[in-house]
């Protein structure tokens, strides 16, 4: 007992000799050792005391050796001394670590600050509570929570979509999907087609987004893309020479497809013929028949290229500049019009009759009132 009452006495001897050898009191974290230098120390070898701090301190020796964070990213670091930085033995409220918030240099840690986080103060991250390096750097870690807009819905995997240049600018690519976004969906916003953040099973048919705009009003059926395109909603691009039996040509081209889709496509097709479309526009009143094609065509309603030269009394002179009303007063399927002068200009006769009824014998159709040729 003797003994050991000497061994241990020599001990605390010895420690309390070390205390009162020490330069000054060490940091309020390290004061519970410093009653134990042989924590930080080794008698006579200073070159020890790096690999015992690093002892102590695991999560910087791990980053040392993975390359990782502050300590393993700084290459000034990795065979430096601890204390050429952290000078201990200065008071229980000394700041070892010196940080300088103003001219750090985040780089040299695994959150390099880009873009917008460049101008993000310190605190907005590193809470108090904390030390620096416990700071989580991933997207939802501050913007997640009350300030996520999507409510949880779409994970935690924000730089799917965000990036640091601008939170509320997105780069997701949307041909990673099976609905790829070309033309005019390039400008429409998420939330026109993800409703109330719905991302999963969001229909993908023009219909399903494009109904309450359906300027039909459903008569064309749901199949907008037979018509329609993304590049722009309001022009059609429905080949109609390939995908019908009535190409459209000369003024067909500019007319709308109202205009004789006066019925429900789905329902009923159109009459391909011209009296189908131009009986209530038609100016003979039904006097010429439906074969509007025997004297019309699609580049111009009004002027006819019926070529009467075809008939038994081919149009000269004077004739060739009448209207077709002006001999052809009724049905022309059903009358025989004689063609012979005086049948026709019996009323502007000037001769009431006297000279008989043979008018070719002195007038030309070159002129009626002139060139007298008998």
């Amino acid at each position: 007992m003797a003994l050991t009452s000497t061994g241990l006495s020599t001990q605390l001897h010895a420690a309390d000799i070390e205390k009162l050898l020490m330069p000054g009191e060490v940091i309020s974290g390290h004061a519970k050792y410093e009653a134990e230098c042989g924590q930080c120390h080794v008698r006579f070898s200073k070159s020890t005391q790096r690999r015992l701090c690093l002892d102590c301190h695991e999560e910087v020796d791990r980053d040392i050796k993975t390359r990782h964070g502050f300590h393993g990213r700084n290459h000034t670091v990795h065979d430096a001394d601890c204390k050429s930085c952290h000078s201990e033995h200065l008071g229980r409220d000394a700041d070892i670590v010196l940080l300088n918030t103003a001219t750090f240099d985040h780089d040299l840690t695994d959150f390099a600050l880009q873009g917008a986080h460049g101008s993000v103060t310190c605190k907005s991250c590193h809470k108090p509570d904390k030390t620096y390096a416990e700071a989580d750097n991933t997207c939802h870690a501050c913007h997640g929570g009350d300030r996520d807009p999507h409510q949880g819905k779409l994970g935690k995997t924000c730089n799917d979509c965000h990036t640091a240049k601008a939170w509320r600018k997105f780069d997701y690519d949307h041909d990673k999907t099976e609905f790829p976004l070309h033309g005019k969906h390039n400008e429409v916003p998420c939330s026109s087609c993800h409703i109330n953040e719905r991302y999963k099973k969001t229909p993908d048919t023009c219909h399903s987004c494009h109904a309450l705009n359906d300027v039909h009003n459903g008569a064309n059926g749901n199949k907008c893309e037979s018509c329609h395109n993304s590049r722009k909603w309001d022009e059609s691009d429905f080949d109609h020479n390939r995908k019908t039996d009535f190409p459209l040509r000369g003024k067909h081209k500019k007319v709308s497809c109202e205009a004789c889709h006066k019925d429900p496509v789905k329902d009923k097709k159109p009459a391909t013929d011209c009296h189908g479309c131009h009986r209530n526009d038609d100016a003979h009143g039904g006097r010429y028949g439906r074969k509007c094609q025997g004297c019309h065509n699609e580049k111009s309603w009004k002027k006819s290229r019926f070529d009467h030269r075809k008939t038994d009394f081919p149009l000269r002179g004077k004739h060739a500049k009448l209207a077709c009303g002006s001999c052809h007063r009724g049905n022309i399927y059903r009358e025989n019009l004689a063609t012979d002068c005086y049948s026709c200009h019996r009323n502007d006769d000037v001769h009431q009759g006297q000279e008989g009824k043979t008018c070719q014998r002195c007038h030309r159709d070159s002129g009626w009132a002139d060139n007298i040729v008998f």
